[in-house]
């Protein structure tokens, strides 16, 4: 079994900054980053998937977090299962309730939820510019719903890390540069 000090995850609808704040809290602290896999999946079996496909990218990224913690220590997710949750819920109109059992065995400790207040940026694999803010609503009410820890990261990348920063979850670690 895999075991991990501490997880963070950052969440929240596309384009809103999740893989640049992830990748700037572990350069900075002992986080060990587990990537997206949905991307990669996607990017490799294209963009017309089904709800299976949304099933399965959501193992894959669990078994990837598990991988990745599996020697211990702290991990940080550029997205976990209640992003696969999320975009099931939308895009079917139900959970897959074994993934949201997972996710419930595997959540985080604490979650960013990411507020979509920073441009859109064009990407192949994105499909929701026009409803970041419905969606980044639906991951809030998720998260209160679940009673997970969470706080909202907003405005400019500076203000952003900054905010993160001088978060107690962050200042808990200690900083690698």
């Amino acid at each position: 079994m895999f075991r991990y000090l501490m997880k963070i995850v950052f969440t929240g609808p596309e384009s809103s900054g999740k893989t640049t704040l992830a990748e700037a809290v572990c350069r900075k602290h002992p986080f060990t980053l587990v990537r997206e896999f949905s991307r990669e999946y996607l990017a490799l079996s294209g963009t017309d998937y089904t709800r299976q496909d949304v099933r399965e990218m959501g193992l894959l990224q669990l078994w990837e977090e598990k991988f990745i913690a599996g020697t211990g220590g702290h991990i940080c997710c550029d997205t976990d299962l209640q992003n696969i949750l999320v975009w099931h819920q939308i895009k079917y109109g139900e959970f897959d309730s074994d993934l949201l059992r997972l996710w419930l065995e595997n959540r985080g400790n604490h979650y960013f939820v990411c507020k979509p207040d920073i441009p859109w940026e064009y990407d192949p694999l994105r499909e929701n510019p026009h409803n970041r803010d419905k969606l980044f609503n639906v991951h809030v009410t998720f998260l209160q719903n679940f009673e997970v820890p969470y706080d909202i990261v907003e405005g400019p990348l500076d203000s952003r890390l900054m905010y993160l920063e001088k978060h107690p979850v962050v200042l808990s670690l200690p900083s690698t540069t």
